[in-house]
């Protein structure tokens, strides 16, 4: 599990630091990055949770948008610094996560980067009110997927069950 944390540094994504970003720490993204390219290297399952998607992301040859309060068209995506909102995401048919928690879901929000492109990953959901996205996956891969919410806030325990089906190989 690639779980939630501080802001990642632009420099992994090949842009500028934005005076609003809070705390970076480039070399904690540097290893996971490193631990990420491993585990795919191995085919180890992973979940990536909130920060962990997007590091996940990065890892893949994509970027982030820094600060969604001042990206156009997410200036109202959801809560951070502290708070907690809420909001819908649909979910795409035929993956994994539309399996586990079926086509759209309610998920809490306290980010303010979110991906801009995913890189090599596919997107398997987008924010039902702004189309940010918010679950990838990489399908040529025993179990490699990412979601932007915090499901163990929320009592949802399934993609967990699933990196649990996939560790046991079951």
């Amino acid at each position: 599990v690639i779980s939630g944390g501080p802001d990642i540094d632009p420099s992994m994504y090949g842009d500028d630091l934005d005076p609003d970003t809070l705390d970076t720490y480039p070399k904690q993204d540097m290893r996971e990055i490193a631990l990420i390219k491993a585990a795919i290297e191995a085919d180890l399952p992973t979940l990536g949770i909130c920060r962990g998607m997007q590091i996940m992301c990065v890892a893949e040859g994509g970027s982030l948008h820094q600060l969604l309060p001042k990206t156009p068209g997410y200036e109202s995506h959801g809560s951070w610094n502290g708070g907690v909102s809420d909001h819908h995401v649909e979910l795409v048919p035929g993956t994994l996560v539309h399996s586990e928690l079926g086509g759209e879901v309610s998920v809490n929000s306290t980010h303010h980067q979110g991906v801009e492109h995913a890189g090599s990953l596919v997107v398997t959901g987008r924010a039902s009110h702004d189309g940010l996205i918010e679950a990838v996956e990489k399908p040529s891969h025993r179990f490699f997927h990412g979601v932007q919410w915090h499901p163990e806030r929320i009592n949802q325990f399934e993609m967990y069950s699933a990196l649990d089906r996939a560790a046991r190989g079951s």
